[in-house]
C-alpha cells in the first residue's frame, strides 16, 4: 500500500497505527512524528495537483479537514477525507481509516489507549470545581471547535460552545483562556488577548490566566490528544 498523506492529522495518524512506513509523500505541514520528516514532502498541500500526485503512484491519498478544495481537485484520484468533528467521531475516523490499509488491531490499541489515558485525566480533576474556560485558535479568532472543548471537558474545564462574540464573552465571563497556535507558543503573545477592544475586563485577562498551547496537541486525533488534555488540566486546576 502507497500512501499520500496530505493533512498533519492524517500523517500522524497513520503513523500511530503503524503504517508510516507505507506514507510515500507527504506535504510541508506533516511534521510529526520526526521520523515524516524523513518522507518527501510535495511542498504546501494547497498546491497539489492531480500530476504531482500520479508521480508518487498512491494507492490511497488522504485528506482532512478544510482541505474541501485539494479534495475537488483530486477527485479522479478518489481522495479518502478525514472528518474531526468531535472526540467519537475522530476515535471512529482512527478505526475507518485502518480498516483501509490492514491495520484494525492497532487503532483498536491505540483507541483504547487513548480512551484509558483520558479517562484518567477526567478522574484526575473530577475533584475540582469546573472553570469556564473560552479556547480558540490564533488563526481562527472568535471560534471554537467541538473536538477543543470536549477535550476542554475532560480536563474539568466548562467550555463556551461555537461562535462567540465580545457580547457572549462578557456574559460567559471565561475564567480561562487557552489559545493554540502552530508550533510552541509561535509569534503569540498572551498580552495580544488583552490589547483585544472589550476583552481587558473579562475574568482571565484581569487574572492573567491565558495560557498558549501547540495546536497540535489539540487539532490531530491520536496519541497527543491525551498529552493535550493534561496541559489543559495542569492549567485550570494544577493537576
Amino acid at each position: 500500500m502507497r500512501i499520500l498523506t496530505l493533512h498533519p492529522a492524517a500523517t500522524e495518524m497513520l503513523f500511530a497505527i503503524g503504517a508510516g512506513c507505507m506514507i510515500v509523500g507527504r506535504c510541508d505541514g506533516c511534521d510529526y512524528p520526526a521520523a515524516a520528516l524523513a518522507i518527501p514532502s510535495i511542498g504546501d498541500a494547497n498546491e497539489m495537483t492531480p500530476e504531482r500526485a500520479a508521480i508518487l503512484e498512491p494507492d490511497l491519498v488522504v485528506l482532512g479537514p478544510g482541505q474541501d478544495h485539494v479534495i475537488e481537485r483530486l477527485a479522479a484520484l478518489r481522495p479518502v477525507t478525514l472528518r474531526f468533528a468531535g472526540l467519537e467521531e475522530s476515535l471512529e475516523e482512527i478505526r475507518s481509516l485502518a480498516r483501509m490499509i490492514g491495520k484494525d488491531v492497532e487503532a483498536d490499541v491505540l483507541v483504547h489507549d487513548l480512551r484509558t489515558e483520558l479517562d484518567r485525566v477526567k478522574e484526575r480533576v473530577a475533584r475540582y470545581h469546573r472553570v469556564r474556560v473560552y479556547a480558540e485558535t490564533s488563526h481562527a479568532p472568535w471560534g471554537t471547535s467541538r473536538l477543543v472543548n470536549e477535550i476542554v471537558e475532560i480536563a474539568g474545564g466548562a467550555p463556551i460552545a461555537g461562535t462567540v462574540t465580545i457580547e457572549d464573552l462578557k456574559r460567559f465571563d471565561p475564567q480561562v483562556i487557552i489559545v493554540s497556535v502552530q508550533g510552541e507558543g509561535g509569534e503569540f503573545d498572551p498580552d495580544m488577548i488583552a490589547a483585544r477592544d472589550g476583552w481587558r475586563d473579562l475574568a482571565a485577562v484581569r487574572g492573567e490566566r491565558v495560557f498558549v498551547i501547540d495546536d497540535a496537541l489539540l487539532h490531530r486525533p491520536g496519541p497527543r490528544l491525551a498529552q493535550g488534555a493534561k496541559l489543559i488540566a495542569k492549567s485550570l486546576h494544577g493537576a
